[in-house]
């Protein structure tokens, strides 16, 4: 028997949905094997544990990490230039830049540092945007799944420091260059989310809905629709789940369109 704890979160009222959602996923991509899974822990801070346990046991881990990921785990075992996924959350420097949970447990929880000169490098051009001015145009809300690739890791100062990976840079700039409205959601599973769209009377505004986690998604919004429209209505029924707005539009008139192309030039670095 094997125990992997995935780079998945859960968290808020909806973990046994979660859990359901995850079982489905990993049901899937497991099929055909001669193998038993369950859903073994979820964390203090909501990372999700699975034991996997059979014949094709290591061929299914080697799924799992692939398709899913794992978290980190021990400080010390890793090392710069490592890509991987993780969560938004608080942090004790607010102002200097944005943290981000990559699972790291032991001795103690490390979360990576992204410094604000990074963000502004990465997402604002190298102009002289605020912390909190960078996340509200990128809607860097906190849960929200990130790729990062961690630049320095200190064991001894219990200090890790990182930069948006060029897969998630990838990913923003493929969103702005669709030109489309997106809704963040961070808190429920897809099919909630799309329950909600369709008791609203959105669900016809709606493209498609990209499963970002577990409990995160991303509804594309048609042309011409609103994201914050969306999100006025939706709110209304899931009052518990964090609703928020990317806007191409709003992000090319802040940085020019040109800048975004420089900046997928100059920001895609490191992997």
């Amino acid at each position: 028997m094997k125990t992997l704890t995935l780079a998945e979160k859960l968290y808020g009222p909806r973990v046994n949905e979660g859990k359901q959602a995850l079982l489905s996923i990993l049901f899937e991509l497991v099929k055909g094997l001669n193998l038993q899974v369950k859903v073994s822990e979820v964390s203090l801070r909501g990372w999700v544990s699975v034991q996997i346990d059979g014949q094709d046991m290591d061929v299914a881990e080697n799924l799992v990490e692939r398709v899913m990921g794992v978290t980190l785990g021990r400080l010390g075992a890793h090392h710069p230039s490592m890509n991987v996924k993780g969560r938004i959350v608080e942090g004790v420097e607010k102002d200097k830049g944005i943290y981000v949970d990559v699972g790291i447990t032991e001795p103690e929880s490390v979360d990576a540092f992204i410094p604000l000169s990074v963000l502004r490098r990465q997402l604002a051009d190298g102009k002289n945007l605020g912390v909190e001015a960078v996340k509200e145009l990128w809607s860097l809300q906190n849960r929200l799944p990130v790729y990062v690739h961690l630049t320095t890791v200190d064991a001894d100062a219990m200090r890790v420091e990182a930069e948006l990976s060029e897969r998630q840079l990838s990913l923003f700039d493929e969103w702005v260059n669709v030109g489309l409205d997106r809704v963040l959601i961070a808190g429920t599973t897809v099919r909630r989310a799309k329950e909600a769209l369709k008791l609203t009377h959105h669900l016809g505004d709606i493209v498609k809905i990209d499963r970002l986690g577990l409990l995160e998604s991303s509804a594309v919004c048609k042309m011409g629709t609103d994201a914050p429209g969306i999100i006025h209505a939706v709110g209304k029924v899931l009052p518990d789940v964090s609703l928020r707005s990317f806007r191409p539009s709003k992000i090319s008139k802040v940085l020019g369109k040109n800048d975004i192309v420089e900046r997928c030039t100059i920001g895609l670095v490191g992997g």
